[in-house]
């Protein structure tokens, strides 16, 4: 995948996440305070939660994401937290160093085996009844690609496709439905909520949000 595209998609959505505001309510009432914005791509979700209150860090492969996400920081007079890092390796955090987690269209790309690795991660900075927020991508974000952005791809193995040309080259998706997202996480985490959203902008392609808390 060529990084420019995702630093140019970067700078296209600037608002926060609904879901993200929707939780930072719930997250208010459990006492949540420290969070972990994995994979904060331009920093909308991670200003907001920052300038409402909570202490932020981040982490994202985007040097240019973090540029524009410390910008962002800077100009609402918050403090940036950012580190430019690999879900895929360990990470940089001490265990249970979290309330909660948010991961927003970020914890689905790569193989299963990666992600399932992710996860193991998020679990261990995580403490225990903390929470962790998730959106991912479902299938008819599968279906958007090949039919709306008539993005080539091919099949690795089960679910998981990588963009062989065109602006996303090499990036490799794994896909959910919504009960094999809730049992991905069930080995660390109890599901509180799982409901399905429209993707950014009302693009007719299906997200899942769900809201699970720490065994």
């Amino acid at each position: 995948m060529a990084k420019e595209v995702y630093e140019l998609y970067y700078r296209g959505f600037r608002r926060p996440t609904k879901g993200i505001v929707e939780v930072s309510k719930f997250f208010k009432e459990e006492g949540i305070s420290k969070v972990l914005d994995l994979g904060f791509g331009n920093g909308k979700n991670y200003i907001y939660l920052a300038g409402t209150g909570f202490n932020v860090c981040g982490l994202d492969w985007s040097r240019q994401g973090a540029r524009m996400a410390k910008d962002g920081l800077k100009h609402n007079g918050l403090k940036a937290r950012l580190v430019v890092g690999d879900m895929f390796k360990p990470l940089p955090y001490r265990d249970g160093q979290f309330d909660a987690v948010i991961a927003v269209r970020s914890m689905y790309h790569g193989r299963l085996s990666q992600l399932k690795k992710v996860i193991k991660e998020v679990a261990r900075v995580t403490r225990k009844e903390g929470y962790l927020y998730w959106r991912v991508a479902g299938f008819k974000n599968l279906k958007y690609m090949r039919d709306e952005l008539k993005a080539p791809l091919k099949k690795l193995e089960p679910n998981t496709y990588i963009v062989t040309g065109g602006q996303f080259e090499g990036n490799i998706r794994h896909y959910f439905s919504k009960k094999a997202a809730m049992d991905f996480l069930r080995p660390y985490y109890r599901i509180k909520n799982a409901k399905s959203r429209l993707g950014p902008m009302g693009f007719e392609r299906r997200d899942f949000d769900i809201l699970a808390q720490r065994k």
